[in-house]
């Protein structure tokens, strides 16, 4: 919910001061969903990581090869691939992070185990938890 309201309203900022549209729709959709997959504490990790490196690519590219600014760029990809890294390294760390504890982490008991099937609930949609807690 956090994610879809967060750029939902700057899309709606934007489209007030400039008439334009910036954001789509499917973009309010993909926040929402890695804000239910990873919590609402990773939607800006994703935002910054996905904007940074998206505008990063995208002027190296058109600059490179001397296309125009002006074309619009692709926002969704970036969420995409902002969103599954946060995901992966919030899964890892909180894997080393028990080892480093002391815990057996092979064990059924074990906390990988335990987030290997806490990401299964919640890939699958059968549980309100996420990777964060």
């Amino acid at each position: 919910m956090a994610g879809y309201l967060a750029l939902w309203s700057v899309y709606w900022l934007f489209r007030l001061l400039t008439g334009k549209e910036a954001l789509g729709y499917g973009d309010f959709k993909l926040l929402a969903a890695l804000g239910a997959w990873c919590g609402w504490q990773a939607l800006p990790q994703v935002l910054l990581f996905a904007s940074a490196s998206g505008l990063t690519w995208t002027l190296l590219q058109r600059l490179w090869t001397r296309q125009s600014l002006q074309q619009p760029l692709a926002f969704g990809p970036w969420l995409a691939l902002a969103g599954g890294g946060i995901f992966s390294l919030a899964a890892d760390g909180l894997a080393v992070t028990a080892r480093l504890a002391g815990q057996d982490t092979a064990r059924p008991d074990g906390y990988e185990y335990f987030l290997l099937r806490r990401v299964g609930a919640v890939l699958a949609g059968s549980s309100g938890q996420t990777c964060f807690g």
